[in-house]
């Protein structure tokens, strides 16, 4: 299939801001903080469940309640933003992974430790979805190298966090600090993006986003309705991109789940090796994201979309057919590397096809991303449980071929919208 050169966030423009000027360094800062702490609590909640007496299936439930944490901060979003502004949206967010951290390290009970959780995930996806969505609207037309260079920086601090948990319980401080060092970076954020003057990208509360432009001012306090608006005003290319941007997050979510499980069936690896085997995946996510202004200078984001879930599938038949550790790490880093650019340049096209509230189209991908979190990884464990992980893990190049198919629809059917609309 031809893919069209008019999709959005193509077009350059000579006023166009830089990636690293001061607004988007200030919205860096909400993935900046989330990454810390959403790759460390995989290992986090682990420990936690092991010293406490958690079954397998209890320590599960913080990967539910994760995904409905995200769903929630989704639905959300536009009529906080339309009460707080953007910059509301990101203070509260923040102040949420604060109180989520503090209550993840003293909480010892089930409900306690779910429910921070929960209050974790509701504050870092919302204080990324309105940094995401800030980064759209201030990078206009072209905000796939900002998207993705955002979510780049977030992978790579996220590879510290495991080590900095090996680290602090290695030396007998146990993984509470760690969790705990959140509490001072979200005030950090807090104090960064307060002090930021207002602009698009950056509204204030209450009426005055009305004058800080449409993007926040459709988004008006009742949430729900503000989602079936968005559900309604989506074109048919942005439910394809949405698509895409879901599956690609799916991969990733199956992928950092049951890799471990895979290596260590596969390959004869003990149980640390293969945890750090897995490190690739996020390692190569990170090296792509962070690199990908090099591939738009050259490709439209659709076309990369396309390419990157091919160079997924690619690392994941190396992956697949692996019997050494060391083929595996390689395998992993390729899927990394290809799964690293889906969601942000999927994510950013359809945001730039949404009609209206940016930040309602936002919230949809946030709802749609905590069902396939939630589901997603799920199905692929009973699949092992039926047929065995190895067999089950074909579900990822399924994925990945309606993912290309998707992005593929979404640049053939995409119109570009009239001037003023």
């Amino acid at each position: 299939m031809t893919l069209p050169d008019d999709v959005p966030t193509v077009l350059a423009s000579a006023t166009e801001p830089r990636r690293f000027d001061r607004f988007s360094l200030g919205m860096y800062g909400a993935f900046l903080l989330w990454g810390w702490l959403l790759y460390a609590f995989g290992p986090v909640i682990q420990i936690l469940g092991r010293e406490v007496g958690f079954t397998a299936a209890q320590i599960g439930l913080h990967g539910t309640a994760m995904a409905a944490g995200t769903a929630l901060a989704g639905g959300a979003l536009a009529a906080v933003v339309g009460v707080l502004g953007r910059r509301g949206a990101l203070v509260l967010g923040a102040a949420l992974v604060s109180v989520g951290a503090a209550g993840l390290a003293l909480l010892s009970s089930l409900p306690g430790t779910l429910t921070a959780t929960v209050v974790l995930a509701v504050g870092g996806n919302m204080a990324i979805a309105a940094a995401q969505t800030g980064l759209v609207v201030h990078h206009s037309p072209r905000p796939a190298d900002a998207v993705t260079t955002a979510n780049g920086l977030g992978t790579l601090v996220g590879l510290l966090g495991p080590v900095a948990i090996g680290a602090s319980v290695a030396a007998g401080f146990g993984w509470r600090p760690v969790v705990l060092s959140t509490v001072p970076l979200g005030v950090a954020a807090i104090v960064i993006w307060l002090r930021m003057p207002a602009s698009r990208g950056m509204t204030p509360r209450g009426p005055r986003t009305a004058a800080a432009g449409p993007d926040t001012a459709k988004a008006g306090p009742a949430g729900g309705g503000v989602l079936r608006r968005a559900v309604r005003q989506l074109p048919p290319s942005g439910w394809w991109f949405l698509l895409a941007a879901l599956l690609g997050v799916a991969i990733e979510s199956a992928t950092t789940f049951w890799a471990l499980t895979l290596i260590t069936e596969r390959t004869s690896a003990g149980t640390a090796v293969a945890a750090a085997a897995t490190a690739a995946f996020v390692g190569g996510m990170a090296t792509s994201r962070l690199v990908s202004w090099w591939f738009t200078a050259r490709w439209t984001p659709a076309r990369l979309v396309v390419a990157a879930f091919g160079v997924n599938a690619l690392g994941w038949l190396v992956l697949w057919l692996a019997t050494s550790p060391t083929v595996a790490v390689l395998g992993l880093a390729v899927a990394g590397m290809g799964c690293g650019l889906l969601y942000p340049f999927a994510a950013s096209l359809m945001l730039a096809t949404a009609r209206g509230s940016k930040d309602s189209a936002q919230g949809l991908i946030m709802v749609s991303l905590g069902v396939a979190v939630a589901v997603v990884p799920f199905v692929l464990g009973v699949l092992a449980d039926a047929v065995g992980v190895h067999l089950a893990f074909t579900l990822i190049p399924a994925l990945a071929a309606v993912g290309a198919v998707a992005a593929a629809l979404g640049a053939a059917t995409h119109r570009p919208s009239a001037p003023g609309a």
